[in-house]
């Protein structure tokens, strides 16, 4: 059901079929508009949280599960003001996804030590995260 409703959505604003706008009144107007913000922001997020999950599980998996969570909170907390700042304008989204894109990327460089740790640990007997701290 409501995946009809937002392709029905989808039809009707972004292929031009509600071209006639005039005629409609100013509040429906805004309405759809704010429904449309709220697709796309919902599309937004839907992009990257495969993404996100995969990261989080080789972060938390490989690195430390404490501070992988509280980044994972974090991401989640800057989605969700990605999507109320969608909802408000499309220029109130760019501050929460910029922060949610640097987190995330922080969430990859954590997986990416954890893993050289596991792999250089197992197969060389290398302690990497000892070399780090030196």
């Amino acid at each position: 059901m409501g995946a009809s409703h937002w392709a029905l959505l989808y039809r009707e604003v972004v292929s031009g079929k509600a071209e006639a706008w005039s005629h409609w009144k100013a509040s429906e107007r805004h309405r759809m508009l704010t429904l449309f913000f709220l697709f796309s922001s919902r599309v937004n997020c839907s992009e990257y949280f495969p993404i996100f999950l995969a990261i989080l599980w080789q972060a938390g998996l490989f690195f430390h599960q404490g501070l992988t969570a509280a980044l994972g909170l974090l991401y989640l907390y800057s989605r969700y003001c990605y999507f109320m700042g969608y909802k408000e304008s499309s220029s109130g989204r760019l501050a929460p996804m910029y922060f949610s894109a640097g987190v995330l990327w922080i969430l990859i460089g954590l997986a990416a030590v954890g893993i050289l740790h596991f792999l250089l640990s197992h197969h060389l007997g290398m302690n990497v995260l000892l070399f780090i701290s030196l």
